[in-house]
Formats: C-alpha cells, sequence, structure tokens
C-alpha cells in the first residue's frame, strides 16, 4: 500500500478585499484523525445548536474555521490570534488556505489512485 503524505506546509502572502492589510506566513496543514474529525463534527454541532444565523455561508465560513483550529499544526500568530479566522474582516486568506487544503487533499487522492 502507497504511503500518502499526511501533511503539507505553504507560504501565504495576499492582501485582504475590505481591509486592504497584507496577510501572510508559513502554515502547515495535517490531514485530520478519525478523533480529530470527530472534535470538527461535535464543534460545528454545538455553534449551529447555539446560533441563531441559518445562513449556509455563514456556517460554511465557521465549518472552514472549526477544520483549521484543529488542523493547522504551525500557522502565523496573527492567525492563532484571529481564533484561526473567526475575527478578520477580509476573507480572502481563508479562501487561500481553502484552496491550499483543497489542492493538497486532491492530489493526495491522484496519488492514491495511481
Amino acid at each position: 500500500m502507497k504511503q500518502l503524505p499526511m501533511q503539507f506546509s505553504f507560504n501565504m502572502d495576499i492582501v485582504g478585499e475590505q481591509s486592504q492589510k497584507t496577510y501572510k506566513g508559513k502554515f502547515t496543514y495535517e490531514m485530520p484523525t478519525i478523533g480529530i474529525k470527530q472534535q470538527i463534527a461535535n464543534s460545528s454541532y454545538d455553534r449551529r445548536m447555539q446560533s441563531d444565523n441559518f445562513d449556509p455561508e455563514y456556517h460554511e465560513v465557521m465549518d472552514i474555521c472549526d477544520n483549521l483550529k484543529y488542523c493547522l499544526k504551525e500557522c502565523p500568530d496573527w492567525f492563532k490570534k484571529s481564533d484561526y479566522g473567526l475575527h478578520i474582516k477580509d476573507e480572502a486568506p481563508l479562501i487561500e488556505i481553502s484552496d491550499q487544503i483543497t489542492k493538497f487533499t486532491l492530489k493526495r487522492e491522484s496519488l492514491r489512485n495511481e
């Protein structure tokens, strides 16, 4: 059986669409274990049960932040202090991080299918 990479690192240097602030730093993402997936699901469920906001986009962004909170093994201090993206004004950093994770996940799947 082929050994697939479980983590990857990438650098980000992007300007926020609203604040015009530059967000930069190194990130290391690790694929979630079964236990981490359960923690993410529990966090998502708790948030949904406590929220009066039924906007699907809101919950999608919150799900991304939950995932990053548990799966980022390295990230800049500004990102940790923002509660893993919850308290920044711009969506651009979250979109960039999500895009990087998606690329990594697709690459893992293509390696699995070789």
